[in-house]
């Protein structure tokens, strides 16, 4: 363990209490995966917020603190600029989502030994990240993550692999732990179809929101992101958020 300094990180506000992450954290060997840590005022479970393919942001920092103020523990995870990729990897292969399971668990395993941190870790990611919550949910070594939640994910099986960019295949027909996705039925970036073909399982929850698009959940104008037409749903964003909350409250406490 690195020793502790007394510089100090993650400032976060909790029933008007201040409290921080110390600095020992960040010195730890898998630091590089998160970007901050947002904690409660006693031991809880935790919830890992994981980014899209344009990295982290305010959306995920807002959730992150959303997340803390339902009384959980929240970690906003970084993994495109430990691995040099600062601009993202949209419309790249530079990082698959199966790249990711890794050091999801490399952090549940820094949170297992946290005093901030009690009971079950789950997640919650977004596009990107909504796949990656696909991989954690049918990976058969996973031991760490209780549950998940995919937004708007990319539902192809393919993962990178020592054989190729195309290599290896994860099936995500049949899920280990409880996953919810939240589909946008006018998501022409990553179509729901291939997500709707996968659920094989009662362990899956689907949720499809009518005249939402990928990243309804991202109160922005009408835009356009790489070529694909956005714009937020307040009904599907707010709707989505409530099942999220009651899903996490029903498999973590």
């Amino acid at each position: 363990m690195t020793k502790l300094k007394s510089t100090w990180v993650g400032f976060s506000l909790v029933c008007g209490l201040a409290l921080s992450v110390p600095m020992a954290l960040a010195q730890e060997k898998l630091s590089k995966w998160i970007d901050k840590i947002y904690t409660v005022d006693r031991p809880a479970p935790t919830i890992i917020v994981g980014h899209g393919c344009g990295g982290f942001g305010k959306h995920e920092h807002d959730w992150a603190q959303q997340i803390q103020s339902w009384g959980y523990n929240a970690v906003v995870l970084d993994s495109f600029n430990p691995r040099g990729a600062f601009n993202g990897t949209c419309n790249k292969t530079i990082v698959m989502a199966g790249d990711r399971v890794h050091e999801v668990y490399e952090i549940a395993e820094l949170l297992s030994k946290q005093s901030f941190h009690a009971g079950k870790i789950g997640y919650v990611g977004f596009s990107h990240g909504g796949s990656l919550a696909l991989h954690l949910a049918n990976d058969e070594a996973n031991s760490s993550v209780a549950a998940s939640v995919a937004y708007y994910p990319n539902c192809n099986k393919w993962v990178k692999s020592k054989k190729g960019l195309f290599g290896d295949r994860r099936s995500f027909d049949l899920p280990k732990i409880p996953t919810i996705m939240m589909l946008a039925e006018k998501d022409d970036w990553t179509p729901i179809k291939l997500c709707l073909e996968s659920v094989k399982s009662n362990n899956y929850v689907v949720h499809r929101y009518p005249n939402a698009t990928h990243g309804f959940d991202m109160d922005l104008p009408r835009r356009v992101a790489h070529g694909w037409t956005l714009w937020y749903d307040q009904e599907a964003d707010i709707d989505s958020r409530q099942k999220t909350k009651e899903f996490f409250a029903k498999n973590l406490r």
